[in-house]
Parts: C-alpha cells; structure tokens; sequence
C-alpha cells in the first residue's frame, strides 16, 4: 500500500485532472484517497484533500453540487474528530446552502439545529443563520435565533427584520413593538415610523369594527326609544353663544322631528288592515301566513319609508328570531341608507342565532362587510364544522394569516383524522408553509396511516416521507413501505427508508435480527456500499456464504476499494469455491486499491487452475518485474515461455510505462520493465537494448547479461549468447541467477561442442548443489579422458 499512502501532492494531481476538464475523475480521485486516509486514522491528511477540492472547484467556478456535497459532510466528519469547531461550523453553513441549492430544505434546516444544539455560536454565525432561515421562510427558527443576537447586541437590521416577518404574518402587535424599538434606536428612521403608523391603523380599524358597531347602534337606538333631546356640548368643546345656539336647536330639532314622526307611523300601522289581519293570524297560531302578510306589507313600505319598513321587519324577528333572511333583509336596507353600524348590528343579531345554518348565513353576510374581521372568519370555520361541512371548513383555512392557522388547524384535526380526501386536502395546503412542526407532523402521518390500510402504495410512501422529514419514525412504519419501494423502484425514497432502517440496525444487538434488517436494506436496490458491507460482514459472522460472495460481488462491481482487505481476508476462506470469473475480478479489484500482494496471490491461483490464462499470466510478471525479485523473475520464466499472442495484454502495459520513460529517460526501473514486457512478447530486439541499458546503469548486470544471453539465444545468434554469459560469470550474482548462468553456459558450451568447458562449468555448478538437470547433463558428456582436443589428439 506504500504506492497509494506516500506522500503525495494531491493539489497538482487534482490540477491537472482539472485542467483535463475530468471533474468527475477529479471528485472521485479526492473522495476515494481521503476515504483510504480516514480508514487508515490519518484524518489531517483527509481533511486536507477534501478542503484541496473543494477551494480548486471554488477557484476555477465547477459547479459539481452533489460532489462538493459529499466532500462538506465528509469535512464536518472530519473536523468533528479531529475536535475542530470552528470548522464544523464553517462547513455546516456551506453545506446548508449548498442542500437549499439541491432542494433538500428539510435536511439543510435540520443540519442548523444540530449546529445549534451542540455548538456555542457566535452572533456573526447566529446571523448568517437567520439569513438562511428566512431565504427558506422558516420564520419561527429566524425570530427565535434573532431574539437571542438581540440579547447581546442592539443590531437595527435584525430589529427591522423581526418587525418585518410579524407584519407580514400578521401578529401587528408584535410587530408594533419592534417597530417601536426601532424608533427608539434611531429617531430619524422613516420606514419604522411609517411602520408604527400603518399598523396603529391597522389595529384601531380592527377594534372598530369588532366593537363599536354594536355599543353605538344600542346608544342610538336607546335614544330613539325615548325620545331624548341632546343638548349638552362637551366641556372640551368652547363654542360662541351663537354657535352654541345654533348647535342646540339644531340638536334639539332632530329628536324633536323623529319623535314627532314615529308616533304617527305606530298608530298608523296599527290601522292598516293588512297588519291587523297579519297579527290575527300570529295570535290564532298561524305563524306562517301571518309572517307572510308581515313581509308583503314591508316590502311595500321600503319604497316609502325604511323606518317603518324596519319596524315591521322586527316584529318579525321578534316572532322568528333565526329568521336570517329577514336580518340580511334589514342589514342591506340600512347598508345603502349609509347606516352602516345599523346594518352590521343586525347581522351580528343573527350571527348569534342556535340555528347553525341561520348563524352561518348571517356570518357570511358580515364578512361580506367586515372583510378583515379575523374574529368573524373564526366563527365561520367554527360553524362548518359544527355542520360538518368539512371542506367548505378547510377551504376558509386560504382567509387567515400563518398565526392563526396552528390553532385552527387544531381544532380540524379531530374532526377529519378519519378522512383520507380531507388529509390531503390539509397536508397540500399546509406543506410549504411555516405551520408548527408538530402540527403538520400530526396531518401527515395521518395520511401515512391511512393509505398504507388502504393499500395506495405512492400515497403511502409519500406521506411516510413528508413525516419522517419532520420526525424520525418507528422502525415498523418504514419496514411497512419496503415491499412498496421495492415493487415501485423509487430510488430517493428508497434511500431514506434504507438510511433510517440501517440507524435501526446500528442500535440492534441481537446478530440474527442485524442480519434480516441488513438484508431488508440490500432489497431495496440502494447502491451503497456501505450497505453491501455490512450485510457481507454480517453474512460473515453468521455462517452464510453464498451471502457473503454476493455482497463481495456488488462491492467489487461498485469498485468499493475501501473494503478491499476485508474482502481479500474473507474470501480466501472460500477460495476453491470461487470460479475463475470472480477470481479475476477479485484480481483487478485488489489492483485497483493497489494491493498488489494479495491481487498477487489471485492470480497465482488463476494460473494455477488455467496455465494459459493471458491475463493473469501477465499481471503475475508485471507485479514480479516490478519488485525486481531476481529469484521470482526466474522461477517464473521457468514455468511460463515467452508467447506473441500475449501482444495483446501487454502492449498497453508497454505504452504506459514508455511514457514513464520519457518523463524519466535515466530513470533505469522503466528501462528493467519494459525490457521484460517485450521479451515476454518475443520482440528480443527490443528487450536487448532496454536490458543494455539497466546494465550500464550498474544494476542487476548478472542478471542483464544472462537475458541479453537468452534473447541472442532465441536468435540464433550463439557466439554473442556465449559472450554475453561470459560477461554475466564476471559478475556478482545472487545464487539463483549464477546457477541459471553457469547451467546455460554449459549447454551452449555442450551445443557449440566444448565438451570441456561444459564439463568444468557442470562441475563448478553442482559445488552449488544441484540444479535442474546438471548432474544428468553431466554424465552425458565424455569422460575427460575421452575428450578429443581440436587436433584430433585423445587425451
């Protein structure tokens, strides 16, 4: 692993991936490197790769949100075992916005309150959150973090922006405080004074007309009875003698003409037929027709005089009481008299009626004119529910400001938890607005509950999701959606439930139980890792085999290198068991997590089961060239000859480590390595120079010259073979390669006829021991006393 953990300079590296425009490479380079230094306990030198890719994304403007997303989680990871808060808080602020960005409102909002929960914050960072929560309309988590910067600093902003959210929902009087504040702070501020103003108004109009209507309409109405002159000025009120005159008789004149009026209209109705045979009927019981005639004889009257009309209108009324038609019938003439007080004083009359409809009739009609009146629209909720007009009900719910919705919704919620059309209804309307948490909790998994025992399998899940958003749920309700998820195939979703099961599974004790949730999780089809890890870990401690070669499987194909020593340790235990296609993919995945031993010993036992397996063939010689193991480069030229048809695999190997070369021209390792690569593949000419090379760099020369031997060998070129392991004897040799020397010199030797110098040579290497076939090579030869010289002379 030496390779993968030295000191690397990952900034250029991640430079130059950029530079290439590979953003992805890049990503993946800085994720999987800092994943292999975490595992490895070097968090500082994780974290510092992650800050590394993520300043060069920031500098040169890559927009890779999911990327730089999994980087910010890993950084507050990090940070948070290395006892970093500052960079804690620093990420997690990144990180909120960046999840905003992606739409994940719930898991940025989620993200500032674990922030806030566990860290002490500075005002700046209680600001910055502020600034968050309202870009998203959280307004209760905005005010609440701004009373507390409050608390310790007098920022006019933040003061201004309290005043301005409680405005805008709504609560006046909270705002008007604000406001006020603001005023205080700075005298000269014109938007609070304009502030303080428009919300005065706003309330005194209000109170007005909850109020005033009904007291004034009694006080005139009281006067009108009596027949009482008003003729006091108030003390306040300093008029001339003439003026004061004036005002009395035109005060005193007024009652005078009215009272003079209404006692000739009383006796006069009194004489009408039409009203004397209407209260025959009323005391005879026969309410209907007298009302009838009561009614024909008003409207004729509101032609002529609405004071009269309006007094028969109250008998009336004073026979039928829930009579609303003849109350919206009074309130309307007054209305376009401009007797508005008179008008509402009426309605509000019916508005009191034990009839619920006659009552909802008459609030309808006063909200027609109150038409801010929030106490009237309360009424009008309240009514429909009373006659269960439910969702006439939930439409009044679009009438009132957010501050007002918590407790109405309340009080709906008993009403309709039964009814799936009317949660859904509730839970659209409420969705993205900033109601109480628990509140639209309660509505939502309602709807879970519901449709999951109806069986809608989209509802299900999506009012499951929507509850979680706000509170993690039983272990139950998500394993209730699974057979949904997995039927459906819906990946985000499926990530969620497949999240919270595995924090299930983190808590639970019992093996068998981990192992079941571990393969509930596996079901859904969510590509993680992680997931597949600890159902092949499980799977592992339980005994279950073919389990574990599935999960090892699904980790390789997701290319999971961090968990590449875990699954070498695990699945060498099955090893006869495992077929040569998984075997070669265990082989390259080792590669890839440079674990270049263990991807060794794979592929040994490939060869071991296919001899002419190419591939692992190869890998094996590159992987012993590369330690530049003299003995194992023997050994393994013993058991495997050099073959063309290999061209295939190992040209791309020579063109990789040609462009090493040319990086690195006097760099004698490239030189050794391609040198092999080409003999493997039959171009000796080629390996020949490469092996000259590595011997005038004075390394491993014994050995050069014993290859540059073979390869003249393989030519047919004998004399310089010969030459070439004269040269190699010259040398120092580790005993293996000098057997090889001395064993090749003496068959040369044998071949070209030296029957002498093969026999001495033979002789000189059996003092080694005994290699290959030396001895019985040996005994071939003439004796030496049999040898003739070149004259023909025995000797």
């Amino acid at each position: 692993m030496s390779a993968l953990f030295g000191k690397k300079d990952f900034r250029k590296d991640l430079q130059l991936l950029i530079l290439k425009g590979d953003i992805k490479g890049a990503c993946d380079y800085a994720l999987v490197n800092a994943s292999s230094y975490e595992e490895l306990g070097n968090i500082s030198e994780a974290q510092s790769i992650l800050k590394t890719l993520i300043e060069l994304f920031e500098a040169n403007n890559i927009k890779n949100a999911p990327c730089i997303e999994t980087a910010l989680e890993k950084c507050i990871t990090n940070a948070i075992d290395l006892e970093n808060p500052n960079s804690v808080i620093q990420n997690s602020i990144k990180l909120a916005y960046l999840k905003i960005e992606l739409g994940k409102i719930n898991e940025a909002v989620q993200l500032l309150k674990v922030l806030d929960l566990k860290y002490k914050l500075s005002t700046n960072v209680l600001k910055e959150m502020i600034k968050i929560y309202t870009s998203i309309s959280h307004f209760p988590n905005a005010l609440r973090l701004i009373e507390r910067v409050l608390e310790k600093e007098k920022d006019t902003e933040l003061i201004r922006m309290a005043g301005d959210i409680h405005f805008n929902t709504g609560n006046f009087e909270k705002a008007l405080d604000y406001f006020n504040a603001l005023s205080l702070l700075e005298p000269e501020n014109e938007y609070a004074k304009n502030k303080v103003k428009e919300i005065k108004r706003i309330l005194s109009k209000t109170g007005e007309e909850e109020v005033a209507p009904h007291i004034n309409v009694m006080e005139d109405r009281a006067s009108y009875e009596t027949g009482k002159k008003i003729e006091e000025v108030k003390p306040s009120e300093k008029l001339t003698e003439t003026q004061a005159e004036e005002k009395k008789e035109h005060i005193t004149a007024a009652p005078l003409k009215e009272v003079q009026e209404v006692k000739p209209i009383r006796t006069n109705l009194e004489d009408i037929k039409d009203y004397a045979d209407a209260l025959s009927y009323i005391e005879k019981g026969e309410i209907k027709e007298g009302v009838q005639i009561l009614q024909t004889l008003a409207l004729d009257f509101e032609k002529k005089d609405i004071d009269i009309a309006l007094s028969i209108y109250e008998k009336i009324l004073l026979i039928d009481p829930t009579n609303v038609g003849i109350a919206k019938r009074c309130s309307k003439i007054l209305f376009e008299a401009g007797r508005t007080k008179e008008a509402i004083f009426y309605l509000r009359s019916a508005a009191h009626s034990p009839d619920s409809h006659a009552k909802l009739e008459a609030l309808l009609a006063l909200k027609d004119i109150l038409k801010e009146d929030i106490n009237i629209k309360k009424e009008i909720f309240k009514t429909y529910l009373e006659l269960n007009d439910i969702n006439s009900a939930i439409e009044t719910l679009k009438w009132f400001p957010l501050g007002e919705l918590n407790a109405l919704l309340e009080i709906l919620y008993p009403k309709i938890e039964n009814s799936k059309a009317s949660i859904v209804s509730v839970s659209k309307f409420i969705k993205d607005k900033p109601i109480d948490e628990e509140i639209k909790f309660k509505y939502f998994y309602r709807g879970f509950q519901l449709f999951y025992e109806a069986q809608d399998k989209i509802e299900s899940i999506k009012y499951l999701i929507q509850s979680h958003s706000i509170r993690r749920l039983p272990l139950a309700d998500y394993l209730k959606v699974v057979p949904f998820l997995r039927e459906l195939k819906l990946p985000e979703e499926s990530d969620i439930v497949a999240s919270q099961i595995s924090s299930y599974l983190e808590i639970e004790s019992d093996p068998a139980k981990q192992f079941e949730l571990s393969k509930t999780i596996v079901s859904l089809g969510v590509n993680k890792p992680i997931y597949f890890a600890k159902h092949f870990e499980l799977a592992n401690a339980l005994g279950f085999t073919d389990v574990e070669i599935e999960m090892a499987k699904k980790l390789i194909d997701h290319n999971a290198i961090q968990f590449a020593e875990l699954i070498y340790n695990d699945m060498s235990k099955h090893i006869d068991t495992l077929d040569t296609e998984f075997l070669t993919k265990l082989g390259n995945f080792l590669e890839m997590a440079n674990l270049m031993s263990l991807s060794y010993r794979i592929y040994l036992e490939i060869l071991n089961r296919d001899p002419l397996n190419v591939n692992a063939l190869t890998k094996t010689f590159l992987y012993v060239i590369e330690r530049e193991d003299e003995s194992e480069i023997l050994a393994f030229l013993e058991k495997f000859t050099p073959n063309a048809s290999y061209a295939s695999i190992v040209t791309p190997l020579i063109e990789k480590y040609k462009l090493m070369q040319l990086k690195n021209p006097f760099e004698y390792t490239y030189h050794f390595t391609l040198g092999f690569l080409y003999f493997l593949i039959e171009r000796y000419e080629e390996a020949v120079a490469l092996f000259q090379f590595v011997v005038r760099s004075g390394h491993h020369k014994a050995l050069m010259y014993l290859m540059i031997s073979i390869c003249f060998e393989k030519t047919s070129l004998l004399d310089f073979s010969i030459k070439q392991l004269e040269n190699a004897l010259k040398e120092d040799a580790i005993p293996e390669v000098r057997k090889e020397i001395l064993y090749r010199f003496a068959l040369l030797k044998k071949h070209t006829g030296d029957f002498v110098s093969a026999r001495n040579t033979l002789l000189e290497l059996l003092k080694l021991g005994e290699y290959k076939d030396a001895k019985l090579l040996l005994e071939t030869l003439p004796e030496a006393k049999k040898i003739i010289d070149i004259r023909g002379e025995e000797r």
